[in-house]
């Protein structure tokens, strides 16, 4: 932000256009099958480590994404639809510093390359079957992810088509790294990240996106790429020094 900008001022809206292969003809969507949701929870102390890398990878359903008020590094509640998807989690420590690797997959049982949507956007690749866009039920699919405010990270989102809500004001983040694919997304920092970050990355696909208080993620460079949709970058919040942006 230049001196002397009022910080109260820049929200950008912005609308570009993202490439979409639509792959096989428009047939109408086939009836949904049986669903067997399950539950699935993780969580690991907090103490003694001094970094957190995590990488969070969702396809269909909610995502949120909060700072924890408990003791957990992380912690982490899952509800999926088994006939369909499996919860990976991937856990590395090497010392004091944590890697995280979250994920929902697909059972495979669906191969149907005519009825499949993919979308591209710079080094995310998003690919969904059309019935998964659809399908009744997947409002109860949820993934809730909380963080340790204590601990620096660096968090890593790749969102399909879901519906996204990461509040991270009050969290420790060094880097943050956000994708998003056919999905409603909001990221709001209500208030002060408590580290510096030398780069916000934001990428929104076939989506409605918007990024709020950007003034409190206390960023040295945000970077982001705009796909087909409603996008809002709100830059308000407590500005401690100047920062760079590029949009496109």
């Amino acid at each position: 932000m230049p001196d002397g900008q009022d910080p109260t001022r820049p929200v950008i809206r912005t609308a570009a256009l993202l490439a979409i292969t639509l792959l096989g003809a428009a047939a109408p969507l086939a009836p949904a099958g049986a669903q067997e949701w399950r539950d699935f929870r993780a969580a690991r102390q907090g103490e003694g480590y001094e970094s957190l890398d995590a990488e969070i990878v969702y396809g269909i359903g909610r995502l949120t994404i909060t700072r924890s008020d408990q003791s957990f590094l992380y912690d982490v509640h899952m509800r999926y639809d088994a006939e369909r998807f499996v919860p990976v989690r991937s856990w590395n420590a090497h010392g004091q510093q944590g890697k995280l690797r979250i994920a929902i997959t697909s059972t495979g049982l669906e191969d149907d390359d005519d009825r499949r949507v993919k979308v591209h956007l710079d080094d995310f690749d998003l690919d969904l079957n059309l019935d998964d866009l659809t399908r009744v039920g997947d409002s109860d699919g949820r993934l809730a992810l909380e963080l340790h405010p204590g601990v620096p990270t660096s968090l890593r989102v790749r969102a399909g088509a879901s519906e996204n809500r990461l509040e991270l004001g009050g969290l420790s983040l060094t880097g943050l790294d956000v994708a998003t694919g056919a999905s409603s997304t909001r990221i709001s920092f209500e208030e002060a990240n408590l580290s510096r970050m030398s780069e916000l990355t934001l990428k929104a696909g076939a989506a409605e996106f918007r990024a709020e208080k950007l003034g409190n993620a206390r960023f040295d460079h945000l970077s982001f790429h705009g796909g087909i949709g409603d996008v809002t970058l709100d830059f308000t919040g407590a500005w401690e020094q100047d920062a760079t942006a590029s949009v496109s």
